[in-house]
């Protein structure tokens, strides 16, 4: 092949009366008598390269120019031809000249294409071999020249990584086969695996190995996503020098690139290794973290991960630097229990400092209780001033909730009492209803008696059955009041009467078992209702009426227990 073939001589360009393309010019003959329109099919001859006569019209058919191409480079270098992985890149531009189409039948049918290996479709993907040798010589008559102009404006392509070599972790292996990589080998997924369940059965050699080389690295490993578990383990694992180094460094790690201590507690891989410093640190290290949680409490708090490294320290601090700690949120309680990350801050403190005023108090401690009573009271202070807010509250409602189960009764009163002054409110109310709830099971039995009164006055059973909010409030009532409360409730169902779609008159039992909502309290009734009386003639009201509930999707449950039901016979 002439070495000059690719270059764009004056009488390739595009301008002018152009002579034939070289791929063209070696690729077909017409033969004698064949018209311009193609009346003869021609065929290649490979054996000889005359020169073509000039066409007059562009040929326009790129695949069958891109085949063309490829059975030419394969003659004339058949010994290296070897197939583009994704077919040629080179198809000219159109408006150069090429000879006419004959016919439809001028080129190899597919099959035979396929049986020489090539693809059927083509392909302006380039690939390596289409890139090299020869190949790139013919690259200014094609795409390509255009493709790499087009590269320019749309930037340097990215590179694709280079895939590391998989290295295989086995047990039989020892953290000494990897000494002088250890801080390589921990930034690795599986290196990281391999090391920490090393670790935990390590002698104290291996340890210290990974110790002193972590110690060098250690502001590659504190907040690497797959480092960081090694420093968590030697806090684990290490002896109290290593615990007690591994922290001053960390500290100091902080310092040098003038890092606020807010940073590592709310990083997310450094707040797992304060938490392993305040589960396996020692005294003295501990105490330096707490004071340093004094500074920032609430803002902490309210962070993401900020508040698992406080929660974290209320039950691995002394109890009075916990009481101390929680003290710090008078006048930010609110800011926190609005937050959705500091109201289980919140929720943490009351439980915890209610916890350990107990314990003081049943050993007989009154002074230790009064000092953690004393640490609670702000946030309980705060807590009822706003109580009817925050029980309508999504995350308020659960600090009103922790109060109830855990405070001792001093505190427990202030929150019982702010409740049951708004409760009818809080029944409808769709946070509200579950505090209430609590009220009625943590409460007091006066506390029982003023939702019962409630939900009975004017006949409003039937009312707030029928509510999605107020029927787990009633179904409460039939379950946790007294016999007698229960009768009422149930005398109310069975002497009320509600009116239909049809405006007929029916029992308001059979009108709550046919309800989305209400035929729930009607099961609940069912169930709890003492046998007698007043159980039978309920049962019998539905059992009256049974044919109309079976139709009725809400009342399946109903017409279960209804079929099933079995009257005590009479003395």
């Amino acid at each position: 092949m002439d070495s000059k073939q690719g270059e764009e001589t004056d009488g390739n360009t595009y301008t002018g009366s152009p002579s034939p393309s070289p791929v063209a010019d070696v690729a077909y003959q017409m033969p004698e008598g064949a018209s311009q329109r193609g009346d003869v099919s021609p065929q290649p001859n490979w054996s000889q390269q005359s020169p073509q006569p000039k066409w007059s019209q562009p040929f326009i058919n790129q695949y069958a120019q891109n085949t063309m191409y490829q059975q030419h480079m394969q003659q004339e270098n058949y010994q290296n031809w070897q197939m583009p992985a994704y077919g040629c890149d080179f198809a000219p531009r159109f408006g150069a000249p090429y000879p006419p189409r004959a016919s439809d039948n001028m080129y190899p049918p597919n099959h035979q294409l396929n049986s020489m290996g090539y693809q059927q479709y083509p392909s302006w993907h380039s690939s390596s071999a289409a890139s090299s040798g020869s190949l790139r010589s013919l690259g200014s008559l094609g795409r390509g020249d255009n493709r790499k102009k087009s590269s320019k404006r749309r930037g340097k392509e990215k590179k694709q990584p280079v895939a590391s070599v998989e290295v295989h972790y086995h047990a039989g292996m020892t953290l000494h086969q990897i000494k002088g990589r250890v801080v390589k080998v921990a930034k690795d997924q599986d290196g990281s695996r391999f090391i920490q369940q090393r670790l935990a059965i390590a002698n104290d050699s291996e340890i210290q190995l990974v110790f002193d080389e972590a110690m060098l690295g250690i502001e590659e490993l504190w907040n690497d996503v797959y480092g960081n578990f090694i420093l968590q383990k030697l806090l684990e694992y290490g002896t109290d020098d290593m615990k007690e180094i591994l922290g001053r460094e960390i500290q100091l790690v902080l310092d040098e690139a003038m890092l606020g201590i807010e940073e590592l507690y709310n990083d997310v891989y450094g707040n797992f290794i304060l938490q392993k410093l305040l589960e396996f640190g020692t005294d003295d290290m501990k105490a330096i973290i707490g004071k340093r949680l004094h500074s920032d409490t609430a803002s902490l708090s309210s962070m993401v991960y900020g508040c698992r490294v406080i929660q974290k320290a209320f039950g691995e601090l002394s109890k009075k630097d916990v009481a101390n700690l929680i003290s710090t949120f008078k006048g930010n309680v609110l800011l926190c229990l609005y937050d959705r990350h500091g109201n289980h801050v919140i929720q943490k403190s009351i439980t915890i400092l209610s916890s350990m005023a107990k314990e003081a108090r049943e050993s007989g401690d009154d002074d230790l209780c009064s000092f953690f009573l004393s640490s609670l009271d702000p946030i309980i202070d705060e807590i009822v001033r706003s109580v009817e807010d925050l029980s309508q509250h999504s995350y308020g409602c659960r600090a009103v909730q922790r109060i109830l189960e855990h405070c001792i009764e001093p505190q427990k009163t202030k929150i019982l009492d702010s409740i049951i002054a708004c409760q009818k409110k809080l029944l409808e109310d769709q946070y509200g209803n579950y505090v209430v709830q609590n009220v009625m099971t943590c409460g007091r039995q006066s506390d029982r008696d003023a939702i019962f009164k409630s939900i009975t006055v004017n006949n409003s059973v039937v009312k707030f059955s029928t509510q999605k909010q107020a029927s787990n409030v009633v179904e409460a009532m039939l379950r946790l009041g007294d016999a007698n409360q229960r009768q009422k409730i149930v005398q109310q169902m069975l002497d009320c009467f509600c009116v239909d779609q049809h405006y007929e008159t029916e029992s308001a039992v059979v009108s709550m078992s046919k309800n989305a909502y209400a035929n729930y309290v009607v099961k609940t009734a069912l169930e709890v209702l003492e046998e007698g009386q007043q159980r039978d003639q309920l049962y019998s009201e539905l059992l009256s009426n049974l044919a109309e509930l079976e139709v009725v999707p809400f009342a399946k449950h109903i017409v279960a227990k209804v079929k099933t039901y079995q009257p005590n016979p009479k003395d």
